[in-house]
């Protein structure tokens, strides 16, 4: 059973205008697993996180990195005792280990829980820009850090039951080195988004792609498909338009002793449930 938190002491920033920006020592009951379930509750522990995350931003600015890493963990805690947060945790634990039918179980469950009930936009989240946009592609192309990485998806009619609203999806990856370095690919993220999700995306991460670490010399190039099943999805799926997205990165090491490293960003590109099957809405 969570208790009382006792928070971190620290000193306080002064901005422009000499506020001081310090944190709440509210204390939020819960259930027997700590979790604020209650209304008024959830609004005062998401008040703190937000005041926190502000004076995170002050800290960083500050470059106090040891008392940074403090806030932000201490912020991550707090999260977990929303139970909005805690069943995303859980969700993406579930996709990482690729438990999809849990995973959907689990969304499932979130449809039914309020979001967290933020006062302010979340930082790094543009809430006013329309998603998915009216030119969604199955494809992207993006060159960053001398590597190019082009990605495609197509729907797998075979495979998918879309009268148990299993809908399998592929992708094909090409990933070309086009820096004057020899590279090796050792991990995925990767964010699959869902149209009509409110927000909930899979976060995917885990070594190397499809059970390799591949090593790429100057102008090589590495081919491979994979799979992304979305089963109950947000909304049903409608003719030319998208059921979901992905985007994320691809983290390479080169050097001597591959202690050097670099992040290639995935462009973002959409699984587009193909003309003719299923509701024969709009195309896009």
């Amino acid at each position: 059973m969570v208790g009382k938190r006792k928070l971190l002491r620290r000193k306080s920033l002064d901005d422009e205008d000499g506020d001081k920006w310090k944190v709440s020592q509210e204390a939020y009951g819960g259930n027997d697993n700590g979790i604020v379930e209650d209304g008024k509750r959830r609004e005062k522990l998401w008040a703190e996180i937000e005041a926190l995350e502000t004076y995170l931003k002050r800290v960083v600015s500050a470059e106090r990195y040891g008392e940074a890493s403090e806030i932000k963990e201490e912020i991550d805690t707090l999260k977990r005792r929303d139970p909005y947060e805690l069943l995303k945790i859980d969700l993406d634990m579930a996709v990482s280990e690729e438990r999809y039918m849990d995973a959907a179980e689990i969304r499932d469950k979130l449809k039914a829980i309020s979001p967290p009930p933020r006062t302010k936009e979340e930082p790094g989240k543009n809430t006013k820009a329309q998603w998915p946009p009216a030119a969604a592609s199955s494809k992207s192309e993006l060159v960053s850090n001398g590597i190019r990485v082009q990605m495609e998806s197509f729907y797998i009619a075979e495979q998918s039951k879309p009268e148990d609203k299993l809908y399998i999806f592929g992708y094909k990856v090409v990933v070309t080195n086009e820096s004057a370095n020899t590279v090796q690919l050792i991990s995925r993220h990767l964010k699959v988004r869902f149209a009509g999700g409110d927000g909930v995306v899979w976060d995917i991460q885990g070594p190397g792609v499809v059970g390799r670490q591949p090593v790429l010399e100057p102008k090589e190039k590495f081919t491979y498909t994979s799979l992304c099943p979305f089963k109950n999805p947000p909304q049903d799926p409608i003719a030319g338009k998208p059921v979901g997205s992905m985007s994320g990165t691809y983290k390479f090491v080169f050097g001597s002793t591959g202690a050097e490293s670099f992040d290639s960003t995935i462009m973002e590109y959409f699984f587009i449930f193909p003309k003719g099957e299923g509701d024969s809405g709009e195309s896009k």
